[in-house]
């Protein structure tokens, strides 16, 4: 049994990879991978079957964080309190340490890192991958 093509993509998307291969060099006029995109790419496709199950538990947890931070994105918080009822303002800040949680547990389970240049898993203050002191 081999990972479909539509859930590959998921698992590239909640890791921080790009949609679209990316390329560290040239070797012999062959473009060469960067490392972390081969473990990635090497791994899933040498999934042991009865380790799916977990990639789909993991892929959905993540996939519903992520909904959930898109509505919260998208409605926003204008004001903290509305007629008796109390906004968590910590709610967005909470799913994003959720999410990086069960990336870090996806990354694990295919064993290889988050993508090193991904945004969302960077230090709010940072350029690169070097976090800027102040």
């Amino acid at each position: 049994m081999t990972v479909a093509a539509a859930d590959i993509a998921r698992a590239r998307k909640h890791l921080g990879y790009p949609a679209a291969q990316p390329i560290a060099g040239w070797v012999g006029g062959y473009p060469v991978l960067s490392q972390s995109a081969f473990l990635f790419e090497s791994n899933i496709q040498r999934l042991i079957p009865a380790s799916e199950p977990e990639l789909y538990r993991l892929l959905n947890i993540l996939d519903r964080i992520d909904c959930a931070l898109e509505n919260v994105s998208v409605a926003g918080a204008p004001a903290e309190q509305v007629e008796g009822v109390t906004l968590n303002l910590q709610e967005p800040k909470w799913l994003e340490e959720r999410y990086v949680y069960f990336a870090n547990r996806l990354a694990d389970h295919l064993g290889c890192p988050l993508c090193p240049e991904a945004a969302r898993f960077q230090a709010p203050r940072s350029v690169g991958n070097v976090s800027v002191r102040r």
